[in-house]
C-alpha cells in the first residue's frame, strides 16, 4: 500500500505542475495583448467545478472577454456565449486568445481541427494549455475525448 502514497505525491505535482504552467502561459497571453494595445480573449472560462460542487474557484485571471457555453465559467469577465468552433468575432479581434483546458472536451479530432483554425481567426497568437498524459484525472475525465500536444509550435490532436 505504500505505492499509493507515492502515486499520490506524483499526482499532486503533476496538478501543481499544470497549475503553474497555466498561470505562466496566462501572464504571457496577457503581456502579449496588452503589447499589442488589443483585447485578451480566454476561451473556456477561467473558473473551475471542484468534483460536481457548485463551487467556483478562479483558477487563473480573466480577460477582457470570456468566451464559453456556461455563463459560470467566467468570473470577473465579459462573457460571451459561443461555440469554440463559431466565434462571432471579427478576424484578429483579439491581441491574444488564451485556452485552457478546453481542446480536449471536443467531441472528435475534426471538431478541434474547426476550433483551432477558428481560435486562430479571431487572434494575433493563440496561447494554450491542456492536460498531461502523466495525469490520472486527465485519463479518468469522462468529458475527455482527446489528447492535445505540442511539438516545435505545432498542435495536435488524438482520438481517446
Amino acid at each position: 500500500m505504500g505505492w499509493i502514497k507515492y502515486l499520490l505525491g506524483y499526482q499532486s505535482l503533476i496538478s501543481i505542475s499544470e497549475f503553474a504552467e497555466r498561470n505562466r502561459v496566462y501572464d504571457a497571453a496577457k503581456s502579449y495583448a496588452q503589447r499589442l494595445a488589443k483585447p485578451l480573449v480566454i476561451i473556456g472560462g477561467n473558473s473551475n467545478q471542484i468534483w460536481g460542487i457548485s463551487l467556483s474557484i478562479q483558477i487563473h485571471g480573466g480577460g477582457d472577454l470570456c468566451i464559453d457555453i456556461k455563463p459560470d465559467a467566467c468570473l470577473n469577465s465579459n462573457y460571451l456565449y459561443a461555440d469554440v468552433r463559431n466565434i462571432p468575432l471579427p478576424d484578429k479581434y483579439a491581441g491574444a486568445v488564451f485556452c485552457s483546458h478546453l481542446l480536449e472536451h471536443l467531441l472528435t479530432v475534426y471538431d478541434a481541427e474547426i476550433a483551432w483554425n477558428e481560435i486562430n481567426r479571431i487572434a494575433d497568437s493563440v496561447f494554450v494549455c491542456y492536460p498531461s498524459k502523466l495525469s490520472i484525472a486527465a485519463w479518468i475525465h469522462p468529458d475527455h475525448h482527446l489528447w492535445v500536444s505540442s511539438k516545435n509550435g505545432e498542435i495536435y490532436f488524438e482520438q481517446r
